[in-house]
């Protein structure tokens, strides 16, 4: 069997490489407004320039937006089933948060949110934005999850809890707060002051809301600041399959005459 690969895991330096992939990325949003507003490009040349703008949903942001998201619900996951290996109650709610990430990431990309609206108008008769029912969410989650940052905060793991608070805060002022705050006919604005004020601050505000979540999710499964935390990436050979006396099941031919099928595994690890 092959030796498994491994390689450290740094949450602050995992969480400034995002952050300067994401900051990369406002720039070229500005940038590509600018190009735009300054009449250099014309409509044909502008689709070179504008798989940067934020705006779109078919840019690198976007990619980039819900690559991070579905990072967060992978680790959300990872420290559920940690807290369910440990006895922990609260592996529920990790798990249940999990799956929210997902979403917000499948979310990022197919831009469910905007039929909110729609949805509002058809169904319930109310003419609203999409960010007025999403707040009405937001509120009811806060209070749904309280039971669970109250009890991090029972078991002293206040590091995470400040970390959650902070990291939802920026990214539902992004999503949320910034979006509800913009204004209704882009059009009233110049593309850079648009670009700039409000696209760069709402998916500013999301990209580092994340960014901040998965290094607390990283944290967390290092547990203390002086462990280590170790992925293990490698291969091991499925088992033979075996009849109820221990025997290989005599209608497979013997393991030295077929070649042993490898399966992917991965884990990560604590270490002082």
């Amino acid at each position: 069997m092959d030796r498994p690969l491994q390689f450290r895991i740094d949450p602050q330096r995992v969480a400034l490489a995002l952050a300067a992939v994401a900051f990369v990325l406002v720039l070229l949003n500005i940038g590509s407004a600018w190009l735009w507003a300054d009449d250099g490009l014309d409509l044909v040349s502008y689709k070179y320039v504008n798989m940067f703008d934020l705006d779109e949903e078919e840019s690198f942001g976007t990619w980039f937006s819900a690559a991070i998201l579905l990072l967060a619900g992978q680790l959300t996951l990872l420290v559920a089933r940690s807290s369910k290996r440990t006895g922990d109650g609260l592996w529920v709610w990790w798990f249940v948060l999990g799956l929210g990430f997902h979403y917000l990431s499948i979310d990022e990309v197919a831009g469910m949110h905007e039929f909110l609206n729609t949805y509002g108008e058809e169904l319930l008769g109310i003419s609203e934005r999409w960010t007025t029912y999403a707040l009405v969410g937001v509120v009811l989650l806060t209070v749904a999850y309280v039971p669970f940052l109250q009890a991090l905060r029972r078991q002293g793991r206040t590091r995470t809890l400040a970390l959650l608070i902070l990291s939802g805060g920026l990214y539902v002022g992004g999503a949320v707060g910034a979006e509800w705050l913009s204004p209704s006919d882009p059009a009233a604005f110049s593309r850079v002051a648009y670009a700039v004020g409000w696209v760069s601050l709402e998916e500013g505000l999301e990209m580092a809301g994340v960014i901040l979540v998965i290094y607390g999710l990283l944290d967390a499964l290092r547990g203390e600041p002086t462990n280590t935390l170790r992925a293990e990436l490698g291969t091991h050979a499925r088992p033979d399959p075996v009849e109820a006396d221990g025997k290989r099941a005599s209608s497979r031919p013997p393991e030295s005459a077929r070649p042993r099928a490898p399966e992917l595994t991965g884990s990560l690890r604590q270490g002082v």
